[in-house]
């Protein structure tokens, strides 16, 4: 007991770790209250959100596109594939800086950095006159998605309260396929070049309401602005809000954070970090696998290479994106297995593994695993993306054979590996998650 006690004075949130395994579920009195919806966390959600959509956006622009595109600058398949998954290679650089660049300016401005490069990039793809112009264009948009990867979601994890986290979180999913399913919908009936311009229009209302968003209050407290984050959550929580218990749970974590502090992809790989990061790429990489990138990327082409007009098949997918359902729309078991796919993808593959990958990490080692963690997400929806129309080509049935398998291994993997956050505090889970050596020293 009274190693216990030595341990738990270093780290106070060990004791969290401990009733939570005795109990089964986190301590209400050591963790913070539970607040309401506010006004402020509503409107920052949204902000921040509109990247989400637009990240949609960009999914889902190329499969309507790809007949335009192809028939007014006279593209090849494999410099479409290289327009489709460059976007992919432009996130991955921007993914390498996102964790620094908002640690070190903010949530708020990495998020701004991001939509400038999203808007420089669709202008480019909607005034292209080659396919080196497209790539580019995609490439910027790529980055700007990149950048954005660990800003936004932690921006939405640190000022929701814990027990709305995962609802606000999970919108990031809805507003994607909505975003997706627009551009299914209007780009069957849009030049590629209006569907591009359209495509800028949320990352203009971000940057305006960047202006008038808090930021963090715990990034705040992080860099040592106390009295800002004090303000900041206040603003957040509300004015006549009690939020003492909360800013002491952040200003505790934090010291304790500033004690352990380690810097770098390297610091990941500590024996103490290896649960989060076999469960982080786990989530990631899996996914991609079993058709994650490629099902939206060439929904016309999958449609088309079994009879069905592309437009039809857009619409459909666009019915089913924004329903976030699996029902058989059609009698034709091709068009319901995609459907029923995309369906089940909007529910749970698109989105949970990002909040919890981000959710289990500590705070001083959150901004590198962010970015290793997408890196390696990127690279695995790269490969899915370009390699698909190649092994399309080689046995359509043998791709979702494959697809299958690698989602079949989805569920074992999150049955078998990943921990229920539902209700417990950022700084609880975070302190939990880690593999502590309790060794004589």
């Amino acid at each position: 007991m009274d190693m216990e006690e030595g341990e738990a004075e270093k780290s106070p949130f060990l004791v969290k770790e401990i009733e939570f395994e005795n109990n089964g579920k986190g301590s209400t009195d050591a963790s913070s209250s539970s607040s309401s919806v506010t006004s402020a966390v509503v409107f920052s959600t949204f902000v921040v959100y509109c990247g989400a959509f637009s990240l949609g956006n960009v999914v889902g622009y190329t499969s309507p596109a790809e007949s335009g595109i192809v028939n007014e600058l006279g593209v090849t398949l494999e410099q479409y594939s290289t327009f489709v998954s460059i976007s992919i290679i432009g996130s991955i650089f921007g993914t390498i800086w996102s964790g620094k660049l908002a640690d070190f300016v903010g949530r708020r401005c990495a998020i701004a950095v991001s939509a400038s490069f999203c808007i420089m990039g669709w202008l480019a793809i909607a005034f292209a006159k080659g396919p080196w112009c497209l790539d580019f264009g995609r490439f910027s948009v790529g980055c700007g998605v990149g950048l954005v990867s660990y800003a936004a979601p932690a921006y939405i994890s640190e000022i929701t309260p814990k027990n709305l986290r995962g609802t606000f979180m999970s919108l990031s999913v809805l507003l994607l396929s909505c975003g997706k399913a627009l551009f299914f919908f209007i780009g069957s009936l849009l030049n590629w070049r209006t569907l591009a311009l359209i495509g800028i229009v949320p990352f203009l209302l971000q940057l305006l309401g960047l202006l008038v968003i808090p930021e963090s209050p715990r990034w705040l407290m992080k860099i040592g602005k106390a009295e800002e984050s004090k303000k900041a959550l206040q603003h957040i929580r509300g004015e006549k809000t009690d939020i003492s218990q909360e800013l002491a749970e952040i200003m505790d974590y934090t010291r304790y954070s500033d004690r352990i502090s380690e810097n770098g992809v390297i610091s990941l790989f500590h024996r103490k970090y290896t649960n989060c990061l076999i469960i982080g790429l786990g989530l990631m990489v899996f996914p991609q696998f079993g058709g994650l990138s490629a099902l939206g990327s060439y929904t016309s082409s999958i449609f088309e290479s079994v009879g069905f007009s592309s437009t039809i098949g857009s619409i459909a997918v666009g019915i089913t994106e924004d329903l976030h359902c699996g029902e058989e729309l059609t009698p034709f078991l091709a068009l319901s297995g995609v459907l029923v796919s995309f369906g089940f993808i909007n529910i749970g593959l698109e989105g949970i593994p990002w909040i919890i990958s981000l959710e289990i990490f500590p705070i001083n080692i959150k901004g590198a695993a962010g970015s290793f963690l997408t890196v390696a997400s990127l690279i695995s929806g790269w490969i899915n993306s370009y390699t698909f129309n190649f092994i399309f080509e080689w046995s359509s049935a043998g791709t979702f054979f494959i697809f299958a398998g690698v989602t079949g291994a989805v569920v074992l993997f999150s049955w078998r590996m990943v921990p229920e956050t539902k209700g417990r505090s950022l700084e609880e889970l975070q302190a939990s998650s880690i593999t502590h050596d309790h060794s004589p020293q």
